[in-house]
């Protein structure tokens, strides 16, 4: 009896370790479509790219070394160009963009003349709002003044764009401010747009109106997705003697177990909660959650369940890869999305190539195949 639970045993850790193997390929297939689709000087100071290239440099410890060296020289074109650009940054949007360079070599930080600098000097010195956070759309927003919802409002989208950076920032170069701006805003988003019962978050909050937008309780999974990954990311950064790290815990606790609760489609979830909303599977915010469960159990927070479930997550969104000419592209990402009621969320399609999408896996991958 004894012989048979051994053999079982072996042929179980086999068959997981082809599995994690198998997952090794598609990802550097995915990786090698990502650098090779456009070049680094053809993409855009955008977030969605810039979600991409933050994902893709995470990914560079768990592919192959050849494709590491790539990722890195890849990264590095892209930030030389901009440099010398010289982009606007006047809204959140603009911020992630320099994520990326955070792992870049040392002596990259010895120009003064880097973009780097410019988007930490716009966190540092831009106006915090009536609630402590800063205006996702900037001081002045044109938009903001034509539609009143958008106007003196933050989004969930401000923890990923610019709070991810703050922090990481803060802590490579020391600056207490920076870490203070990141560490303040979990409680602030928490107060004003999780709900107590799921312990989902709704997409924004106009302080000057004091209201929801969405109005009613509509929980969008990309969105909630950028809180999951950032206060996982946070947990496994910050000081853990900060009196600050058990609050941030509790509200990253309650929502993954919203999550982890919530109906799934072959343990991918929904676009839009509750059910019914928006029955779509959007494999960008699947990932991100899945994400923050892996890492959540990794550091402890949270037990095995959630990492299975991540595993699960995982699998499933490998099975929406599609073959392309240079790998594989990931697919079921559900394009660039504003806060408002049901209609402008049913409203957006599949993107064909989603750098954010693309970005939101690497973050995945990065934990799973550690």
């Amino acid at each position: 009896m004894s012989k048979i639970i051994f053999l079982l045993f072996i042929i179980f850790s086999l068959n997981s370790n082809a599995s994690v193997e198998h997952a090794r390929v598609d990802l550097e297939d995915v990786v090698s479509n990502f650098i090779q689709i456009k070049a680094p000087e053809k993409l855009d100071w955008n977030w969605e790219e810039a979600i991409g290239l933050f994902g893709l440099v995470r990914v560079a410890d768990v592919v192959n070394e050849k494709q590491k060296v790539e990722i890195l020289e890849f990264i590095k074109r892209y930030h030389y160009y901009y440099d010398k650009k010289k982009p606007k940054v006047t809204w959140a949007d603009e911020c992630p963009s320099v994520l990326s360079a955070l792992f870049l070599e040392d002596e990259y930080f010895s120009s003064d003349e880097i973009n780097f600098w410019r988007v930490l000097d716009y966190l540092k010195t831009a106006r915090l709002n009536e609630i402590g956070s800063i205006d996702h759309l900037g001081e002045d927003s044109t938009i903001g003044k034509f539609f009143p919802p958008y106007k003196n409002s933050v989004w969930l989208d401000s923890l990923m764009m610019w709070g991810n950076l703050s922090m990481r920032a803060g802590l490579l170069m020391g600056d207490a401010q920076l870490i203070d701006l990141a560490l303040s805003q979990p409680k602030i988003f928490s107060t004003y747009l999780q709900d107590e019962n799921s312990g989902m978050f709704i997409h924004s909050y106009n302080y000057r109106g004091d209201y929801t937008f969405p109005r009613k309780k509509l929980f969008w999974t990309r969105g909630n997705g950028w809180v999951v990954a950032t206060l996982a990311d946070y947990l496994e950064l910050m000081p853990k003697g900060d009196h600050r790290y058990e609050e941030i815990k509790n509200i990253f606790i309650k929502l993954v177990k919203g999550f982890f609760e919530a109906p799934t489609k072959n343990n991918l979830w929904r676009n839009l909660y509750p059910v019914n909303k928006d029955n779509r599977i959007d494999t960008s915010g699947s990932a991100l959650v899945a994400y923050g469960m892996a890492k959540g159990f990794r550091l402890g927070v949270l037990d095995e369940r959630y990492f299975v479930q991540a595993k699960k997550s995982f699998t499933a969104i490998n099975s929406h890869l599609k073959k392309t000419k240079f790998g594989k592209r990931l697919t079921k990402v559900i394009g660039p999305t504003v806060p408002g009621p049901r209609l402008f969320y049913r409203i957006i399609p599949y993107q064909k190539n989603s750098y954010y999408g693309h970005g939101a896996y690497f973050l995945l991958a990065s934990e799973i195949l550690k």
